[in-house]
């Protein structure tokens, strides 16, 4: 890298992110979610004498926080499917912490732009590397030499605060019909015998329905 005049970057993707959520102060119900991504950056150097390029992989790491509503809680919940954790200490002010989980989606990012800035000296973060991102890249990072790469990437990301929340879901007993139903008779003569005589059918109606339920005929109504 100290002897490339340019770079040009070809691909980021994510290797991992490093999640926290702590309560803000004066702010009920508030909480920040702190999230730092950890990218692969991988870049194509080009020197003055040489028109192949190397390619040459490298971290990037960038820093995001988000400040969203949880609400409050009082109740714990234990799970027998997960590990023993211990509940956040009682803080000053008497009561206790019960913060909400946070969740952080990412899009795969898009390699925009790099280029070479001379006279930098990278430097490593102050918080340390997760021990999966240097086992990803196989070996410790090298912060020596004279330049250094600043890359630009395009990220979409989803914060979420989640709960456990209880749902009301009414439920009912199985009915078991307590009549016993008569069975019908299959006698067609019984069966047309309670159908009604059709009197519209030969005594037409002399005006329509709405009306005949006006008409009066003590008043003189010619029907």
């Amino acid at each position: 890298m100290n002897n490339a005049s340019s770079v040009k970057i070809c691909k980021a993707s994510v290797i991992t992110a490093d999640v926290s959520v702590e309560s803000i102060a004066f702010h009920r119900g508030c909480y920040a979610v702190d999230v730092t991504f950890y990218f692969d950056i991988s870049l194509e150097a080009y020197t003055c004498g040489s028109t192949i390029p190397s390619r040459v992989n490298g971290l990037a790491i960038y820093g995001k926080r988000s400040v969203l509503y949880g609400s409050e809680s009082n109740s714990k919940s234990f799970s027998s499917d997960s590990c023993i954790v211990c509940s956040q200490p009682v803080t000053s002010c008497g009561c206790t912490e019960f913060l909400p989980n946070a969740t952080v989606q990412i899009s795969e990012p898009m390699a925009l732009s790099a280029r070479l800035i001379k006279g930098s000296v990278p430097q490593l973060p102050c918080a340390p590397i997760p021990e999966c991102v240097i086992t990803y890249f196989g070996d410790d990072f090298a912060v020596t030499g004279d330049a250094s790469v600043s890359a630009t990437i395009g990220i979409f990301t989803i914060t979420q605060l989640e709960r456990n929340v209880q749902i009301m879901i009414p439920s009912y007993d199985f009915c078991i019909p307590r009549k016993e139903c008569k069975p019908e008779s299959d006698d067609p003569c019984e069966v047309f015998s309670r159908v009604d005589f059709p009197n519209e059918s030969f005594f037409p109606p002399n005006a329509r329905p709405e009306e005949r339920e006006k008409c009066n005929f003590e008043c003189g109504c010619n029907g």
